[in-house]
């Protein structure tokens, strides 16, 4: 025969004030014909611990990646209010190119400057690598 009993227990989990989170991906596979990139930059609002959604963010962004080497601005669109940002233009990231990312959302801007990176799966594609400046 088993018995058991149970308590609940109520924890008071403090509210936090939401901060955005950067999600940006940018992958090029050389072993595709022709070359094609996934690029992509997610901005999301964080949430309290238990929520279960991550929200899209609210307000309106401006999202640009700025090719440091060749002074070019590649400008992102979020053509479904889905907080996913993709390039206006066709854009495939160049090996050795610097880019700084923008992102201007709620009056501030937050920044970091891409690199690339040797993370790159068996050599089909070029992964860039970030540095918050």
């Amino acid at each position: 025969m088993f018995f058991s009993c149970e308590d609940v227990i109520d924890i008071e989990v403090p509210s936090s004030e939401s901060k955005l989170i950067i999600d940006a991906i940018f992958e090029v596979y050389h072993n595709q014909t022709p070359v094609t990139a996934n690029t992509v930059v997610r901005l999301r609002e964080s949430t309290d611990y238990y929520d279960e959604e991550i929200p899209v963010i609210t307000n309106p962004a401006t999202v640009l990646l700025k090719d440091l080497t060749n002074d070019i601005d590649i400008i992102f669109e979020d053509n479904n209010s889905d907080g996913n940002f993709v390039p206006v233009s066709p854009f495939i990231p160049i090996e050795n190119v610097d880019y700084e990312l923008n992102v201007f959302y709620n009056e501030d801007l937050y920044h970091c400057l891409l690199y690339t990176s040797d993370a790159a799966d068996e050599g089909l594609g070029v992964d860039l690598g970030g540095r918050r400046i």
